[in-house]
């Protein structure tokens, strides 16, 4: 928790908008990428997973960055990261359910 008056770190904001008003207006973060990698694939004519989809927008969001520093774009990346990793949870934890 930050002490009043404190700056929120880049990793606290992101984990705070993915886990509150991202998810509140995309949804979960596997249902969303799922649906961007489906219509992504379509356009490019290969599949491609949630994860790829969450990779691209960090490669566009670090491409930002060099271009012009921008906390935001920090957050954004490091959001993008966040749900990389809540969808590997989510496609462990369903592969173990198969096998038992």
């Amino acid at each position: 928790m930050n002490e009043p008056g404190k700056k929120k770190s880049i990793l606290e904001e992101a984990g705070e908008l993915v886990a509150g008003p991202r998810e509140d207006d995309y949804g979960p973060p596997i249902d969303d990428w799922k649906r961007t990698a489906a219509i992504w694939s379509a356009i490019l004519g290969i599949t491609i997973t949630a994860e790829q989809a969450c990779m691209c927008m960090v490669g566009v969001k670090i491409s930002r960055q060099v271009n012009k520093p921008s906390r935001d774009n920090l957050v954004d990346a490091a959001g993008y990261l966040l749900c990389i990793e809540m969808i590997e949870e989510v496609v462990r934890n369903e592969r173990l359910s198969k096998s038992v």
